[in-house]
């Protein structure tokens, strides 16, 4: 990736059909067998190779990374009359999108990006690799360069365009549409304690909007899902510029403090538990493969970007619960992509 990105034509230029055609059989095999040997296989081919093999692959999924249902609402943004209007529905858009795609297309377009910042060695400028992008995330319906195709093909680069530029917007939940989600959470656990209350005739019970530990304000406890069977939960002081990704990194650092611990104490001997961070991960990796929740309270759960100032959010929602969890391809699977639970 540190030098493909300065290929020239990266993205444009074909590589071998002969080749790709390799590529991909080989990581199909590893994907299932040995997923840990991709990287290995990826550095054998060019960069060519394995830019026109990301385009095919997009080209032919069974359905469009923007979903059959969604494809043409994408499409249709450029007839929107203002920039801020595009932007509102494009966000949208992005929003409803399945999480696997959501997810994916972010991390398409975090990539675009960052060809199009080396525009001056790859010259691939954002245009360009819009341009080129644009039809494989749009099949045109009709393959001959109709008047109606060319003013989609227009579109759809414009709005590969926006995608790209608009990225660190496009995927952020609006402030106005997240207040009324809680607003709505709210006064459901309104109802529910009003009808508790009127039950067990306990009007002195405390209220379930008070803030849980109220003499800790500036603390709260962390659950780290490590796996289907562990989990451990961690005291973390807030401040004012405490963000999400703060909170994770601070959690690498805890645990792998325990599992330095626990190398002293066993000597070298083999453990009975599974260290719950290992040496050899740094930071950087496992800010990728990690997101902190926030779960019930005033929301069902949403998983918080790394800016997100978490002092800002507990004092939104002061019911909340907080996990972080795993988003890595090899973690267990009662810990991969699993909704946390939102009950009180």
């Amino acid at each position: 990736r540190r030098h493909g990105l300065r290929e020239e034509g990266i993205l444009r230029v074909s590589g071998s059909a002969v080749k790709m055609d390799a590529l991909r059989a080989e990581l199909e095999a590893c994907y299932s067998k040995s997923p840990e040997l991709l990287a290995s296989v990826l550095d054998r081919y060019g960069v060519h190779e394995v830019a026109g093999l990301l385009k095919q692959i997009l080209r032919h999924l069974p359905e469009p990374l923007l979903t059959n249902k969604y494809a043409d609402a994408f499409v249709q943004v450029g007839r929107v009359p203002t920039l801020l209007l595009q932007l509102k529905a494009l966000n949208l858009l992005v929003l409803v999108l399945p999480e696997p795609n959501r997810d994916t297309l972010l991390a398409l377009v975090h990539f675009l990006a960052d060809v199009a910042e080396l525009a001056p060695r790859n010259r691939m400028s954002l245009h360009n690799v819009a341009m080129v992008l644009a039809p494989n995330l749009f099949s045109p319906k009709r393959r001959k360069a109709t008047e109606e195709n060319l003013q989609v093909a227009r579109a759809t680069t414009t709005l590969t365009r926006m995608l790209v530029w608009y990225r660190q917007i496009l995927w952020t939940i609006p402030s106005q549409l997240l207040s009324q989600v809680r607003m709505a959470y709210r006064m459901e656990l309104d109802k529910k304690q009003l009808k508790e209350n009127k039950k067990k005739k306990r009007k002195e019970r405390p209220s379930w909007f008070a803030a849980r530990d109220a003499g800790d304000a500036d603390v709260v406890r962390v659950r780290v899902e490590h796996d289907s069977e562990q989990a451990a939960t961690y005291p973390v002081k807030l401040s004012d510029a405490t963000t999400a990704g703060s909170v994770v990194g601070e959690l690498f650092l805890a645990m792998h403090f325990e599992a330095r611990k626990k190398d002293i104490v066993n000597a070298g001997r083999p453990s009975s538990e599974p260290s719950r961070a290992h040496p050899e991960d740094t930071l950087a990796t496992f800010l990728q493969q990690h997101w902190l929740y926030e779960v019930g309270g005033y929301i069902g759960w949403r998983r918080l970007e790394h800016g997100t100032n978490v002092a800002a959010v507990c004092r939104e929602n002061p019911l909340a619960d907080w996990t972080v969890r795993c988003h890595h391809p090899q973690a267990p699977a009662g810990v991969r992509h699993r909704e946390p639970s939102s009950d009180p």
